[in-house]
């Protein structure tokens, strides 16, 4: 494996875009990045300057996932802790 994130794309793909998987399978990295500029830039997000996310948008990020239990919360809320 080459580190490449692709479930993570792969998810973003489906979940976000609404593309159907053969869709993501056919698509170049650059197809994807193009796709997901354009939403976000439907969205009003400037991806020149959003960066990541404060302590309190992840604070809501984390609530707003009550389904997300386990280790992803708590390694979130331990790194939150930790800065």
């Amino acid at each position: 494996m080459s580190g490449y994130p692709l479930r993570a794309c792969l998810g973003v793909a489906v979940g976000r875009l609404g593309w159907p998987p053969e869709s993501f399978w056919a698509a170049t990295p650059v197809e994807l990045s193009a796709a997901l500029e354009a939403r976000a830039r439907a969205e009003g997000i400037d991806l020149r300057r959003a960066g990541p996310p404060d302590r309190g948008r992840l604070r809501a990020l984390i609530d707003a996932a009550p389904h997300r239990t386990g280790s992803i919360r708590r390694a979130a809320r331990r790194e939150m802790a930790g800065s």
